[in-house]
């Protein structure tokens, strides 16, 4: 595998005149582009095609989300374009990418393989959720599962390493496709597939900002995955079926991204209900930091079954609204507002506009898009699974900077027995 040698250009080289502008766009707004991508591409145009009754309610409350995060990071860029320019160096990472790359292919394929394990183990399939089966609970698959999280770190730090120019294309290209068909097997596996639609939003908003695609093979992928969809869709059914759950045949592929369907259930429902979610700060920092091992008391969280319960159905089915509906049944407008703004604030200082790249900062951009920027996560779940995905990272932060620290020690004394 070629890394250093031979490695084509850093991104700063690879822009297209196609994606310029919206990459541009999306680097100066990525909570906003997170907001506005699913509503563009999935909801609004499926709700005025087939005449939606509630979608004024859907627009509307789309609206809240998305003003919030438009006003916040305009105005947040704008502050950081007034301030006085900072004297301070950003760290050199320069000596450290062969390292950096070769952990991220590690992290990454131990992260899905480890999936692939606690798959066949039961932890999260279907017939688990619903309580045909019974996981595995032993502290082995509990650690497991903690490491599965390594996914997404490994996947961020592989896609710093090509835009920094550690790896070349056809390289991380080849990486980014067997991760995605790793990825496949395991929902396959689990016989959900909302794991592998995360996944593949989240790589393609990274490569997006990074300025690693063009355009029209965002165009190409977005009809491939239409085009398989209605197929994914029957296989899906028929593992279900298999493994003894019932599937209903009114609900065809198409049916199933009605998405404004989905948001429009919220319509009549008082915003601000109490269905038991959790919404203790406190709370949602035990359950995101500290390991189930260590505190195995504790309940489960799952906000889609607390609202598909108030919808008349059972415990062992998830319902949700979506990220923005279910923010604004649960929390009312001002919910909306405060949770966008507050993921505008952290993501803003954690990019600044895309200039603060260093590999921990896209890691944890990395696990943002996976959790609270991710189109198909609710709040407090998608929070409390960052939490868990950066203490999962945070023993790879420390191997990072010990390395760093050491190589740092000993360059000195190596370039002075040079001489």
């Amino acid at each position: 595998m070629k890394m250093m040698n031979e490695v084509d250009a850093a991104p700063s080289a690879l822009p297209s005149e196609d994606v310029g502008r919206f990459t541009r766009a999306i680097r100066r707004y990525p909570v906003t582009a997170s907001v506005v991508m699913p509503y563009a591409l999935l909801i609004l145009p499926s709700g005025i095609i087939n005449g939606n009754p509630s979608l004024g309610f859907i627009i509307g409350v789309f609206f809240i989300a998305l003003l919030t995060s438009l006003i916040i990071e305009t105005f947040l860029a704008f502050v950081d374009s007034k301030a006085p320019e900072r004297s301070s160096k950003q760290r050199d990472f320069g000596p450290h990418k062969v390292f950096i790359t070769r952990l991220g292919i590690f992290l990454t394929f131990f992260g899905l393989t480890a999936s692939l394990v606690t798959a066949s183990l039961g932890v999260g399939t279907i017939d688990s959720v619903v309580g045909i089966s019974t996981a595995s609970s032993s502290a082995f698959v509990t650690v497991l599962t903690l490491l599965s999280g390594w996914d997404i770190v490994g996947t961020g730090l592989v896609v710093w390493s090509r835009a920094n120019g550690a790896l070349r294309s056809r390289t991380f290209y080849g990486i980014v496709l067997v991760a995605l068909a790793m990825k496949l097997l395991h929902v396959i596996m689990l016989g959900i597939t909302v794991q592998l639609w995360r996944y593949l939003i989240c790589v393609f908003f990274l490569l997006i900002y990074f300025k690693l695609i063009k355009f029209r093979t965002i165009v190409v992928v977005m009809i491939i995955v239409l085009v398989a969809w209605p197929v994914f869709f029957q296989v899906r059914n028929e593992i279900r079926v298999d493994r003894g759950i019932a599937v209903s045949s009114q609900v065809d592929a198409s049916d199933r991204l009605r998405y404004d369907l989905q948001i429009a259930r919220a319509d009549g429902i008082p915003p601000g209900i109490d269905i038991g979610q959790l919404d203790n700060p406190l709370e949602i920092l035990r359950f995101g930091l500290i390991p189930r091992f260590l505190d195995s008391d504790r309940g489960e969280v799952s906000t889609g079954r607390l609202i598909n319960q108030y919808l008349g159905g059972t415990a062992t089915s998830a319902f949700t609204f979506l990220p923005v509906t279910t923010s604004y049944v649960l929390g009312d407008w001002y919910g909306t507002v405060g949770l966008y703004a507050w993921w505008s604030i952290f993501t803003f200082a954690l990019l600044r506009n895309g200039r603060l790249a260093s590999p921990y900062r896209v890691v944890l951009f990395a696990i943002l898009l996976m959790g609270p920027l991710n189109w198909f996560t609710v709040h407090p779940d998608s929070a409390i699974g960052f939490l868990q995905d950066c203490v999962a990272a945070l023993p790879i932060f420390v191997l990072m900077a010990f390395h760093m620290r050491r190589r740092g020690r000993a360059e000195p004394s190596t370039r002075q027995g040079k001489r």
